[in-house]
């Protein structure tokens, strides 16, 4: 890099020294001439920074122009192109300028050629096309250099191009490590095992073999090696070597035979391998097993290699002696039990018996055991729990002193169930007795246990009460009544004393209750008779108009007095303002009440019609009618009734008749007023043009009639030509002298459909799928007419266009893509035919994530013991959901089989357990 620095000052010191050139001179002021010489063709590179001017003449004047700083040019601050610098005197006498010019020049960039690209440890040759002088960054000249670095590097390179310009160039060379292939799967196997090894690490691969595939099948029967070589996206190589190595399976022996009882201890031991596996638990070479029934039980024993073998041990148990103890294991304090075990067997009970039968009589609950032993040795135990319960203590409750009619409620407690001496069973009793009498009552616990108690019960006679006073009252009167018979009274209205006075509504049946000086209490009921007042009703018309007569009828009694001195039942009046009645009727029974009630009388008001405005109108105008003083009117025109406080009408023919009649707030009417309406009428228009149109069309809209029109979108033509974005109102107007005439159109805009659609978008191969369309009137798909459902099942992934029309006739296009997965490429791996006789043969799935084995096993691996023709099927689903199916058939054969430049004889082996 130091000589590049030195090669940019030499540029620089070249800029410097280059001061000749024919400058222009400037015209003579004065005793003067203005001169400045740059040099013949100055070009500086555009990379350069000072440049020092030479001097003008006369001495001392300044330098301006594009780049010009002081007394120096600044070729990268003026940029590439020729720059005219002026060269100014001005002494006062001698006053002047001269130019002249420099060229300031781009380096033309270096171009290289060579591979940018590497493996690691491979080399490369970088070129430079263009330029001379060049200088590496290794310090090395010429127009090429070699590289072979380790890692990704940048490099550069400078150089001199045509114009003298120091130009450069960077560059990267990308290194890529070289794949990482590796070789993965089992490389120990034991005889008849296949291994399945995946290559790893690069893009493709070769094996020693010629494979090209990413998995290599391994089923050998000797020692064998296996190289891969591994190629990675960027074409860099890398090799991997292993070995297969077989070992054969070991000879595992076990304990034959072992008899015991259930849970003793049996030991058990293996031999002939390096590691075990027992079913009952354990890896030791040996085993201790407390077996409750006879077992067999499995010992796998591994060699050094993971070569397995199993054998078996047997362990015969006796069954122990199954026995019950049978007798009345709960008692009250006192009793005894006997308790008895049954079966054929000797006996030991806790308690120092030693036959089958044990009488206890425990003062509490006690627990007692027995052992029993049979002829084997075999011993087994029960325990039994004799309960002594407590006698209950029992206790009576309730009221002891009654009186003569009441029940008294008596609770007992202490046991579960109860007798009382009347013959009745439960906690509670209720009862009534005439006379003081004794009882008792039995209470037995929920064991059985009982205790009995005597009680008596204290009967009191009751007092003779009765209610004396009025039977008979009119409603709404009083009544006068006494009690006899009792210490205090209760009213049925909670009034207390022996006298009381009641208002008579209605029937009554009055009560009272009377106590004496026990407490005991007697009821009395009085009967009083309400005689009914006469239920008086007026009817007639009560709300009248001015001038209207009314007939009032009066009902409910049997002689009426009316205020006014009137009488009778009915009677016809014709009051001239609201006034108020009064009448009162006496009934039968000599009963009598009264009513009041008004007749109010409404004043009436005549309608007028007032027309805003009575002349010029023409027909289609808009006039208001009022009926003042008036809140609702009924208006009569030639098209119908109104019913308005005041009447918007539109003139419709050249002469209208309108009369209203109004009703006010009492439903009073006035008089019938009519008002005739003159107008003019304007020209009589017409149109044609289509109203219904879909979005982004558009309609022509004829209007007929006048010679002149006005449309709402300032057109004055016959026709128009629209195209509204939503449904929009147009009119059209036209004048003669006297009126002028509208006619109004509304154009519907109708919406495009928006279709929708449901259903399965991703099917497999071969495969159908419905869609079910939804949003338009009428589909199409291809021009063709569809339902609202399609049956779809291409070959591959498609896309279709649907067509949706509304009922309006406007469409939509949708696209829909179906897309088809590939069935999974299903293969069984590791199966060879023939096969020998009753030998497990493994075989493993791939090309799918999910398989099921004839329909009935899942997994990845099945191992089967095959008869001769015996088909394997093996259905896989990918992870799309897609199946496929192939199958395998086997020949069994006892005979020899050559194969992999051995031969294999068949015999019954020793299976491995997996």
């Amino acid at each position: 890099m130091k000589r590049i620095v030195s090669q940019w000052a030499f540029l620089l010191v070249m800029s410097l020294l280059s001061s000749i050139s024919n400058a222009q001179v400037s015209p003579l002021l004065g005793t003067c001439e203005i001169t400045f010489n740059i040099g013949d063709d100055v070009s500086l590179c555009s990379s350069s920074s000072f440049y020092g001017l030479p001097a003008g003449s006369p001495a001392g004047g300044t330098y301006s122009g594009t780049g010009v700083l002081d007394d120096f040019f600044l070729a990268n601050l003026a940029g590439p192109g020729e720059h005219i610098i002026t060269y100014s005197y001005d002494n006062g006498v001698c006053i002047g300028t001269a130019t002249d010019t420099i060229t300031v020049v781009t380096p033309i960039p270096l171009l290289l050629d060579g591979d940018m690209e590497l493996c690691f440890g491979e080399s490369t040759v970088i070129t430079a096309l263009n330029g001379e002088d060049h200088e590496w960054e290794s310090g090395s000249t010429g127009n090429s250099e070699m590289h072979q670095p380790e890692e990704t590097t940048d490099y550069s390179v400078y150089g001199f191009d045509v114009n003298g310009c120091l130009t450069a160039a960077g560059y990267t060379i990308v290194v890529h490590p070289l794949p990482l292939v590796e070789i993965l799967g089992d490389t120990s196997l034991c005889i008849g095992e296949s291994s399945l090894l995946t290559a790893s690490g690069a893009q493709t691969y070769e094996w020693s073999g010629g494979s090209t595939e990413n998995t290599l099948l391994v089923d050998i029967v000797f020692d064998q090696q296996y190289a891969l070589t591994g190629t990675d996206e960027f074409g860099c190589v890398n090799e991997d070597l292993t070995t297969v190595t077989v070992h054969e399976y070991p000879e595992v022996t076990a304990t034959d035979l072992v008899y015991g009882c259930p849970g003793e201890e049996i030991f058990l031991e293996a031999s002939g391998a390096e590691t075990y596996q027992w079913s009952v638990g354990g890896d030791l070479s040996y085993v201790y097993v407390y077996p409750s029934e006879s077992q067999m039980v499995t010992v796998i024993g591994t060699n050094e290699f993971g070569c397995s073998t199993e054998a078996t041990s047997q362990i015969v148990v006796y069954d122990v002696p199954v026995f019950e103890i049978t007798g009345d294991l709960e008692i009250c304090t006192g009793e005894e039990t006997a308790l008895v075990a049954t079966g054929d067997y000797s006996f030991v009970w806790s308690n120092g018996v030693f036959i089958n039968t044990n009488m206890v009589s425990p003062e509490s609950t006690s627990t007692y055991n027995a052992i029993a032993q049979n002829e084997f040795g075999c011993q087994s135990s029960l325990d039994v729990t004799v309960v002594v319960h407590q006698i209950p203590n029992v206790n009576v409750s309730g009221d002891a002193e009654i009186c003569l009619g009441e029940v008294t409620t008596l609770s007992v407690t202490g046991a579960a169930n109860y007798t009382w001496s009347e013959g009745t069973e439960g906690e509670v009793l209720n009862i009534s007795p005439d006379v003081t009498n004794f009882y008792s009552v039995t209470g037995t616990d929920e064991n059985g246990c009982e205790t009995t108690i005597e009680f008596e019960i204290t009967v009191h006679p009751l007092p003779a009460v009765e209610i004396l006073g009025d039977e008979e009252v009119c409603m709404g009167e009083f009544g006068q009544y006494t009690v006899e018979g009792s210490v205090s009274q209760v009213w049925d209205n909670g009034a207390m004393g022996n006298a009381i006075t009641r208002l008579v509504n209605s029937n009554l049946i009055l009560s009272v209750i009377g106590t004496d000086e026990n407490g005991c209490s007697a009821s009395d009921e009085f009967a009083v008779t309400a005689l009914s007042l006469p239920v008086l009703a007026v009817s007639g018309d009560m709300d009248l108009c001015e001038g209207e007569s009314t007939v009032i009828t009066a009902s409910g009694a049997m002689d009426y007095v009316w205020s006014g001195d009137l009488t009778g039942e009915i009677f016809e009046v014709t009051p001239a303002a609201t006034q108020d009645y009064l009448v009162e009727g006496t009934g039968e029974n000599g009963c009598s009440t009264n009513s009041l009630f008004t007749i109010i009388v409404h004043e009436t008001s005549p309608s007028t019609i007032v027309l805003e405005s009575e002349s010029g109108l023409c027909i289609g105008d808009f006039v208001t009618l009022d009926d003042p003083g008036f809140d609702v009117s009924t208006w009569y025109t030639l098209t119908g009734t109104i019913m308005a406080d005041s009447l918007q009408w539109q003139v419709l023919s050249v002469e209208d008749f309108i009369s209203v009649q109004s009703t006010d707030e009492n439903g009073c009417l006035s008089e019938l007023a009519g008002l005739n309406i003159d107008a003019l009428s304007g020209p009589e228009l017409t149109f044609s043009g289509d109203l219904d149109i879909c979005s982004g069309e558009s309609t022509q809209l004829v209007a007929s009639g006048s010679d002149v029109l006005l449309w709402s979108t300032n057109e004055n033509t016959e026709m128009i030509e629209v195209s509204p974005v939503e449904t929009t109102l147009y009119w059209v107007s036209a004048s003669n002298e006297a009126c002028t005439s509208i006619l109004e159109m509304t154009v519907t805009v109708h919406d495009d459909p928006t279709l929708t659609w449901s259903g399965d978008d991703e099917i497999c191969e071969g495969a159908s799928t419905t869609i079910e369309l939804s949003g338009a009137f009428e589909y199409f798909l291809n021009d063709n007419s569809q339902d609202s459902e399609l049956v779809l099942n291409p070959d591959t992934t498609t896309s279709y266009v649907v067509q949706g029309v509304s009922e309006y006739g406007c469409s939509s296009e949708l696209i829909l893509t179906i897309t088809v997965d590939s069935l999974p490429n299903v293969q069984i791996l590791g199966g060879y035919s023939p096969v020998c006789f009753n030998t497990e043969l493994l075989l493993s799935a791939t090309g799918a994530e999910d398989y099921v084995w004839n329909g009935q096993i899942t997994g990845e691996d099945i191992s089967i013991i095959p008869a001769d023709g015996y088909v394997v099927e093996l259905v896989g689903t990918d992870g799309n959901g897609c199946q496929n199916t192939t199958t395998f058939e086997l020949e069994v054969t006892n005979e020899v089989i050559v194969g992999f430049s051995i031969l294999i004889l068949c015999a019954p082996p020793i299976l491995p357990r997996r």
